[in-house]
């Protein structure tokens, strides 16, 4: 009987244990240690201006799943965007700069003229504006002669090592995402891919990773996204995604601050450190 209870407690010890680690591995912040995880969508309150857990029953999730922004993130194609919005929206009568533009960058294309129609009273309707804006885009991309982004194509070859699934979140139109993956041969590395004009809200709501987040089968809470804009970490964060806030000088004066991480190289990317020792 008292060897029976000494197993009983030592088993006991050995579970709390590891639900501490779990829990730890869950929670970067050592203070949240042994806090019980829960899906976002049940998270109430804060704890250090971050949603604080109000239950005590929790589900670990081993899979995990890594998204990547496009423009700015994997190629540096910003810079193109806002040639191509000045054009445009020069096309229509209303003169703008990449500084009145930088507001807009990680917003879909119907987002953004639409504002434009708003402020100006623009008398065209949005959908001739896209028009013009797509193809003066795919006329570029057939010609386009810059590469992937230093880094990038060795970061996913990294994380399909590891097996961890990756996925697209792009606000740009599906025809120019995949015309982008296929000019580089990139779409062997993606599980899916989703465009925010697919979703009912663009960046920095938090549609687009949502849906990429079931499409791929994880929980938003086990994904990292990697970012170029202000408005796509703020998506990536009110989804309760981690997320990397890659700072790109042609993406624009974009403040990441409350990005979990900052990085002005791939490089400086460790993925087992982002993932815990399960991976």
């Amino acid at each position: 009987m008292i060897t029976d209870t000494l197993a009983a407690n030592a088993l006991s010890g050995a579970i709390k244990d590891s639900s501490m680690l779990l829990s730890f591995m869950f929670n970067p912040d050592p203070e949240m240690a042994g806090t019980p995880i829960e899906p976002a969508a049940q998270r109430t309150g804060t704890y250090k201006g971050k949603p604080a857990s109000t239950g005590r029953s929790w589900r670990i999730n081993m899979e995990h799943a890594f998204i990547f922004d496009m423009d700015g993130v994997i190629i540096d194609s910003e810079p193109i965007h806002f040639d191509v919005d000045i054009r445009t929206l020069g096309h229509f009568g209303v003169e703008t700069n990449e500084q009145e533009l930088e507001r807009f960058v990680g917003m879909t294309n119907p987002e953004m003229l639409g504002i434009f129609k708003q402020e100006r009273n623009l008398p065209h309707t949005v959908e001739e504006m896209i028009e013009y804006q797509l193809n003066l885009k795919m006329n570029i991309l057939k010609n386009l002669e810059i590469e992937p982004i230093a880094g990038v194509v060795a970061l996913m070859e990294q994380l399909r090592e590891m097996n961890i699934p990756m996925a697209v979140a792009s606000s740009s139109p599906r025809v120019f995402i995949e015309g982008v993956l296929g000019k580089f041969g990139l779409s062997r590395f993606f599980k899916t891919v989703v465009s925010g004009e697919e979703v009912p809200k663009g960046k920095p709501a938090p549609d687009i990773y949502l849906e990429t987040a079931k499409q791929l089968g994880v929980q938003p809470q086990h994904c990292v996204v990697l970012e170029d804009s202000r408005n796509g970490m703020l998506a990536a964060k009110t989804a309760g995604m981690r997320c990397i806030g890659y700072l790109n000088p042609n993406s624009g004066n974009q403040d990441l601050a409350e990005a979990d991480l900052q990085v002005r190289s791939y490089d400086e990317i460790r993925v087992r450190e982002l993932f815990g020792n399960d991976l």
